[in-house]
């Protein structure tokens, strides 16, 4: 088992903040509990963002 797997960030009250703005330029934000897929999507959109 990995060290993800035995203690999730969850545990840890850690969060990943999601973001979107509208048509108006409204920006809202969505905490979402921090798991090991989670970040690991992030980090992919992120990526894959940039490039």
């Amino acid at each position: 088992m990995s060290r993800h797997e035995d203690r999730p960030d969850t545990e840890a009250g850690r969060c990943l903040v999601q973001t979107t703005t509208d048509a108006a330029g409204t920006a809202a934000a969505r905490y979402v509990p921090a798991t090991f897929a989670g970040v690991a999507d992030a980090v992919r959109d992120v990526i894959a963002t940039v490039y």
